[in-house]
């Protein structure tokens, strides 16, 4: 590389020099974005996806972001005040890694974008005229109910016997039994194998406490001994406040998710600003997504038209994913988490090391290595944004190639290194 391309290249990737460093790896990002955007022409070229391309078209994605403010603003407007629940929207675009691989096991791809939308609170709805609402909201009321005077018991108890603590858990397990099992499941193909993975764990939980209890007896006899709960806990290895907790934060779940349904359903069958936008429901496109291991969600699939000069107008698909604040966390970093789900789970990339106050502008030295591990980054991993209401606007929000990385990382249930060798946070990834 002659002298006059070399000053060009450090140019190129420089930056102030106060804090002594030469680059920074956000001003390669167009860069790896075109790369990226070749990569899914290649991709879906001459296949029925081919349309897809269209999400790359900046009138496009700002059409996009209008219909992210749109669904916000219509729930605040055309939502009952007694059945009302702010919302906070995700979007994401599929990356070329997910996308092939989707591309391997059907034709046509209709998750390419897609939003998840979640409460930003909780709001209790005490009474409706849908019956399967209604009985949901008995259900969860009972359950509250229990947790209520569990806790409260709890509070003013010093001491009990090793057997009724025992009990109580096991009571407890048989409670949360009861939550995942959703009525507004019956009748589908969910409806039996819906958290079955995870009533087996409530099931295998129940033995070692009653396993727990033979051992306690078999080694003190005494079996109305009285102890604190905390040498119980001890004992037993398992804490009945923690299992209380548990049944707490899922016993909301099934209410606030067939409600939030119902409203969304409502503004995307009767918005006329959506409507304006060229938003539809694709006939074929809602359903439930309940799985054994308890992952819950509700799909309602979206058309958007968009104009073309010559010819028809060419429809762009959005899967709607819809989820409470509970199952969205447990879909992250809970019992059904994600990358815990078989081929899931990803390989973190070496990420190159950093010393204090290196020059980086060597076009073969550590700047190219990291433009391989940002673009390896970028291949794995959507592009995402959130979107939700600030005083009287919509804020859109989106996430740089670090908050992608954290997305991959944020599932993990392994302990997260943190030295250099792999990156598991902003700060690590910026030199």
């Amino acid at each position: 590389m002659s002298k006059e391309a070399s000053k060009a290249f450090r140019q190129g990737y420089s930056i102030s020099k106060s804090n002594g460093l030469q680059y920074d790896p956000n001003v390669i990002f167009g860069e790896i974005e075109k790369s990226q955007t070749l990569k899914l022409a290649q991709l879906i070229a001459e296949t029925d996806n081919n349309r897809l391309l269209l999400y790359k078209d900046p009138k496009v994605k700002e059409l996009i972001n209008y219909i992210l403010a749109a669904i916000i603003f219509e729930n605040q407007h055309m939502t009952a005040v007694e059945d009302f629940f702010p919302i906070k929207i995700s979007r994401r675009y599929k990356s070329n890694d997910s996308l092939a691989h989707k591309m391997a096991q059907k034709d046509i791809v209709t998750d390419y974008l897609g939003f998840k939308i979640t409460p930003e609170s909780e709001h209790d709805i005490f009474y409706s005229t849908d019956p399967v609402l209604q009985e949901m909201i008995d259900r969860r009321e009972n359950v509250r109910r229990f947790v209520a005077e569990s806790f409260k018991k709890l509070s003013k108890t010093k001491t009990t016997t090793f057997e009724n603590y025992c009990m109580k858990c096991i009571e407890i397990l048989d409670r949360l039994r009861t939550v995942f099992v959703d009525r507004s499941l019956d009748g589908t193909k969910y409806s039996d194998t819906y958290a079955s993975e995870r009533k087996e764990d409530y099931e295998r939980r129940k033995l070692e406490i009653y396993n727990a209890l033979d051992d306690y007896q078999t080694l003190h006899g005494n079996e109305d001994e009285e102890l604190t709960l905390d040498d119980i806990s001890e004992i037993a290895k398992f804490d009945i406040k923690a299992l209380l907790n548990e049944l707490q934060n899922n016993m909301t779940n099934e209410v606030t998710l067939y409600q939030l349904r119902k409203n969304l359903m409502h503004i995307f069958e009767n918005s006329d600003l959506l409507d304006g936008l060229g938003v539809s429901i694709a006939f074929d496109q809602t359903f439930h997504k309940a799985k054994p291991n308890g992952y819950r969600s509700e799909f309602i699939g979206l058309v958007i038209d968009i104009p073309a000069a010559y010819g028809d107008a060419i429809e762009l698909p959005i899967e709607c994913q819809i989820q409470t604040i509970e199952q969205e966390r447990d879909g992250e970093v809970g019992y059904s988490a994600h990358i815990k789900r078989a081929g899931k789970k990803r390989e973190l990339k070496p990420v190159p090391k950093i010393e204090p106050n290196k020059r980086y502008a060597d076009p073969h030295g550590v700047l190219s290595e990291y433009i391989d591990f940002l673009t390896f980054v970028k291949n794995i991993s959507p592009a995402f944004a959130e979107a939700k209401a600030s005083k009287n606007r919509v804020e859109i929000l989106p996430k740089d190639i670090y908050g992608e990385y954290e997305q991959i990382l944020q599932a993990d249930d392994r302990k997260q290194p943190t030295s250099n060798v792999y990156c598991s946070s902003k700060k690590a990834l910026r030199p």
